[in-house]
């Protein structure tokens, strides 16, 4: 009888045992797929920006960007890491909260005593009157459907953020190097298209014969261009280390300032200047005299073979018509919307439809105006003051992460991510003063990188011993 018991005890025991295993293993695949959900959910998403965000959004652009955001919300959801995004720095929190609430609050109707009097809602309470609804519930935003779609937009932009600030250092890296990889892409598409006179065309463009890439405007194609390679910078650690890597990230840049003449954008290749300059003078002080000689013979030598070329006498020429550039009529034309709409805004994504209606009849032309190509006096015209006020608190946020002091074990990709970060940054800024990058959804993965790069640091912070409630040791 005993050793019946005896024997009972051990199958039991073994059973028992091989439950736990199998419970062990099964937590193991849990927890390893937890981890790369958030990874495979940003890789998602940004192919599909790609695919979808070079030109105007279409029904099946703004229905794939919902299901990419969804995917994004769900890989948020169970990412072991979400729960330290509270460390984020309160300009941080409200910035990000800013850009996905002010659309949604402007398409909340409101009642008729309260929209009629809001400014620049007069030619919309004599159409509505006219056909007997002056007095139906109306939101703020003139163009309800538009603002929708930029809505899924800046809401897709921000979950985007926040799931690559729960990624681990070689997940963030990964990321880069496929933003990379697309760009290789649209360069490698774009030389098709400059070799062919615009084949393949992907985008419906008046710029077909440039390299456009998924791109329709070739300004976003050279911003795109321009920021890779500080990312290229950071990716390879030039900074770090000496050999095939940096004589790689040499070649990078170098056709990255071919592909910018063959997109003909004035202000693409002044950005990338801007980025290649801003390398080069961590690149002259931080490598070894023969490796600055061979940087700046390889930079002269690139300089004047593209000058030989005639993509680079076209655009040249570009810059010789600069009186005559259209720009300065649209923004001229767009002061009367900016003093009409500049407290409330008329809404996100409505500028093209507002201009049409305070368009002068000599300007009626078969084309039509969709943006004012100044991104700072468009953000006026469509979000007013709240808008202002949430930029104003996106380069707060920038500010505050970016002078944290990092921890020494968390050094390299953090505080080098926030220099190069702060450069991409810079370079959508200039190039919004002429153009409107932000708002074509296929520039927002080089753009969500860099601000992931910068409030990374805030994550990594090193505790401040003279702050209030920290706890000092003697040493």
């Amino acid at each position: 009888m005993t050793g019946i018991l005896l024997m009972t005890d051990v199958k039991g025991l073994r059973r028992r045992r091989k439950s736990e295993r199998r419970r062990g293993t099964w937590g193991l695949v849990v927890a390893q797929w937890r981890d790369l959900l958030p990874f495979i959910a940003v890789g998602f998403t940004m192919i599909v920006f790609t695919l979808v965000g070079g030109a105007p959004l279409s029904v099946l652009g703004v229905l794939a960007l919902a299901t990419s955001t969804a995917t994004l919300l769900a890989a948020f959801a169970f990412s072991p890491n979400a729960a330290r995004l509270a460390a984020l720095p309160w300009q941080s929190r409200a910035a990000l909260s800013a850009i996905i609430i002010l659309p949604l609050v402007q398409l909340i109707p409101l009642p008729p005593a309260l929209w009629q009097v809001l400014p620049g809602q007069d030619i919309r309470h004599t159409v509505l009157a006219t056909i007997g609804r002056g007095d139906s519930w109306q939101p703020i935003s003139l163009t309800p459907m538009f603002t929708m779609e930029a809505a899924v937009a800046c809401l897709a932009f921000v979950v985007l953020v926040l799931v690559m600030l729960t990624l681990d250092e070689r997940q963030l890296r990964h990321i880069g190097w496929l933003i990379l990889a697309i760009v290789a892409i649209d360069v490698a598409v774009g030389t098709l298209q400059v070799a062919s006179g615009g084949y393949p065309v992907l985008r419906d463009s008046r710029n077909q014969g440039a390299m456009l890439g998924f791109f329709a405007n070739k300004n976003h194609m050279g911003l795109f261009v321009a920021a890779s390679m500080p990312l290229a910078w950071l990716l390879l650690d030039v900074r770090r280390r000496r050999g095939p890597r940096f004589y790689l990230f040499m070649g990078w840049c170098i056709l990255s300032l071919v592909a910018l003449v063959a997109t003909n954008s004035r202000s693409g290749l002044l950005v990338g200047l801007v980025a290649a300059g801003a390398l080069s003078l961590r690149i002259l002080f931080k490598q070894s005299l023969r490796l600055r000689i061979t940087f700046l013979i390889g930079v002269v030598t690139a300089i004047v073979m593209v000058s030989l070329t005639n993509p680079f006498g076209a655009l040249f020429g570009r810059f010789s018509e600069v009186d005559s550039d259209l720009r300065w009529q649209f923004w001229q034309q767009s002061i009367p919307l900016f003093i009409s709409y500049w407290q409330f805004g008329a809404g996100a994504g409505s500028f093209s439809q507002i201009f049409l209606v305070n368009e002068q009849l000599s300007w009626l032309k078969p084309t039509y105006v969709n943006a004012v190509h100044n991104d700072y006096l468009q953000l006026v015209i469509e979000f007013g003051l709240p808008g202002v006020t949430a930029a104003l608190l996106m380069i707060l946020s920038i500010f505050q992460s970016a002078r944290f002091k990092v921890k020494n074990a968390d050094k390299g990709l953090i505080e080098s991510g926030v220099r190069v970060g702060v450069i991409i940054v810079i370079l959508f800024a200039l190039q919004s003063v002429v153009d409107y990058p932000l708002r074509r959804v296929a520039t927002l993965p080089m753009f969500a990188m860099a601000i992931a790069l910068i409030l990374r640091a805030a994550l990594h912070r090193r505790p401040d011993p003279m702050a209030f409630g920290s706890v000092r040791t003697k040493t």
